[in-house]
């Protein structure tokens, strides 16, 4: 809507891309309607790279590195060249983290799982077993 400043599209945009449920919803909105946001974000100064780096980097892992890139790729965008390579690095860097993390993690949601009388904190609007199984980590229930 044109009622809506610039910044602040933007920054509901990258709001909504680092929910793990909003996350590709948010990509694919934009990249289905790519055209009506890059022509009213290209003048926008820093909107347009906001824009690249909201949308991608929650991203992780290769599969969602390559959709960016090739999406970027098949719709380049001179003004917010770097915004994109930067975004490929984050997912990149997402990844390792995540990786280098997951036993740790797996362990600390086994931890919260053995524990029959504790209930679970709410994340997100769901339970922190919710995002680590959406995420393929791999969370077992004692006895």
């Amino acid at each position: 809507s044109p009622l809506v400043r610039v910044q602040d599209a933007v920054g509901v945009i990258g709001s909504l891309a680092r929910n793990p449920i909003g996350r590709r919803r948010t990509f694919d909105f934009v990249a289905k309607n790519w055209e009506t946001f890059y022509a009213r974000y290209e003048s926008g100064g820093f909107a347009l790279n906001r824009l690249v780096r909201g949308i991608s980097d929650s991203f992780r892992t290769e599969e969602e590195r390559k959709m960016v890139e090739g999406f970027f790729l098949e719709h380049p965008v001179p003004a917010a060249r770097r915004a994109v390579a930067q975004a490929l690095e984050t997912i990149r860097s997402n990844g390792e983290i995540f990786e280098s993390n997951r036993e740790d993690l797996s362990r600390f949601l086994a931890g919260l799982l053995s524990d029959k009388d504790r209930r679970l904190p709410e994340v997100g609007g769901g339970v922190v077993v919710d995002h680590a199984v959406d995420r393929g980590l791999p969370v077992t229930c004692p006895g």
